[in-house]
């Protein structure tokens, strides 16, 4: 019986990795392979399949793996994880793969360690781990050369992701087990007893840190957060929303928009729409300073400094955009910041663009390991959690009567697109 359930999963595998050849070779001829660039419809969707179904292919060699590796190794490989997040932070803080030579000759562990300022002894134990997660690949004794992984991390945005996740996430998620013992294994609504206060011996919150108390490492974050909002972690609002049908001239509030990235994707593609960015004072005035903004847009976004705490002092926009806002902020705070929103909405044509996350009720078979591990990453760091339809739909009725989800776009990883209107009554 074994035998046979090995034979299915190596058959189901060999078909999968046919059908990605084919999707390889589509992208090839549209020329798209990246996720950040501006692209079709179409061509997202060419993107977003591939993407997806190579997570399948890996999906299946993880259960391939599963059934002929000793049960034992493999809870040790789960259970030493951390070292591999612990060797990548310290690859990222020497530039190492900056230093690697881009080339297929690759680069000597000796002459690597003195570009990068390292011990030999050190470095060879380093890239070992790395090469054995396939970020770089050690092709000959000692010589190291580049990855699709490695060369992703030459990327500034995707490198500083990555490094806050292996650095601050790292500290925080150690701290995970120790916190909710001592909570009774409750997720509890205050994020002064979060996992994050405890790695960063605080009394300030998540947030409050970053702006605060460690200004450095806040920047570090704020870079980490553009890497992900320009990365792969869900489709973009553009391709969803239908943001053509909106009349010329239509303003976008992007509360809460950080350095705008939403805006500007959103603001190349549709050149009739006008933005007001968002933020407290100190994320505006470094994006005052350090964004890019497209010179297509000069003309048509604002920066304004807002607390989406206090009343909002945009009326009537037609669109009011909370992007990975509320999935930091406890049902209470949900409340405060939709009711401030419905305050200043018509019902005629404004609405709350809400792009999150949805807690589904999938197997785990059928769901998105990277986002299971982005709630976790949640909870270790505010103690916040994913809600579920049911639970988004009581926050909105109970933010404000009136307020109703009058679209959900669901996808890949629990991300989805919701859309909010107000009612007269």
């Amino acid at each position: 019986m074994a035998m046979k359930v090995l034979a299915q999963k190596l058959e189901r595998l060999a078909d999968l990795v046919d059908k990605q050849g084919c999707l390889y070779d589509l992208q090839e001829q549209t020329g798209q392979r990246s996720s950040s660039d501006p692209v079709t419809y179409e061509a997202h969707r060419l993107n977003e399949e591939t993407r997806d179904h190579g997570r399948e292919i890996s999906k299946a060699c993880r259960e391939l793996a599963s059934q002929v590796q000793d049960p034992v190794e493999t809870l040790i490989e789960v259970a030493w994880s951390y070292t591999s997040s612990a060797a990548l932070a310290v690859a990222l803080d020497l530039n190492v793969f900056q230093n690697l030579d881009p080339g297929e000759t690759g680069t000597p562990i000796e002459q690597l360690a003195k570009k990068c300022g390292a011990s030999e002894g050190l470095l060879k134990r380093i890239m070992r781990l790395c090469a054995h997660k396939s970020i770089s690949e050690e092709f000959a004794p000692g010589r190291y050369r580049h990855t699709r992984a490695s060369r992703a991390l030459l990327d500034e945005g995707t490198s500083a992701l990555v490094q806050y996740l292996v650095e601050d996430g790292l500290r925080c998620g150690a701290y995970l087990s120790e916190t909710v013992r001592e909570n009774d294994y409750q997720i509890l609504e205050n994020r002064y007893r979060a996992p994050f206060c405890r790695a960063f011996a605080t009394t300030s919150d998540f947030y409050e840190y970053y702006a605060l108390v460690d200004k450095k490492r806040g920047a570090k974050f704020d870079r980490a957060m553009a890497g992900f909002y320009d990365g792969i972690w869900d489709r973009p609002q553009e391709v969803i929303f239908p943001f053509h049908h909106l009349p010329s001239g239509a303003t976008i509030v992007d509360v809460g928009g950080g350095r705008g990235q939403n805006s500007f994707r959103l603001g190349i593609r549709y050149p009739h729409l006008s933005f007001v960015v968002q933020d407290l004072e100190i994320v505006i005035e470094a994006a005052k300073r350090d964004a890019n903004v497209p010179s297509s847009m000069l003309n048509r976004l604002q920066w304004k400094t807002h607390n989406f705490f206090d009343a909002q002092p945009v009326t009537g926009a037609d669109v009011y955009l909370l992007s990975h806002v509320l999935m930091d902020h406890f049902d209470s705070d949900c409340k405060r910041i939709l009711r401030r929103l419905a305050d200043t909405m018509t019902t005629s044509n404004s609405r709350i663009l809400i792009h999150d996350y949805v807690d589904g009720e999938k197997l785990v078979s059928q769901r998105s390991e990277l986002a299971d591990m982005l709630e976790i990453h949640g909870i270790s760091c505010q103690n916040t959690r994913f809600r579920s339809i049911s639970e988004w739909k009581s926050l909105l009725d109970e933010s404000r009567k009136g307020l109703v989800l009058h679209n959900v776009w669901e996808y890949e990883g629990g991300a989805a697109l919701m859309e909010v209107k107000l009612e007269e009554l």
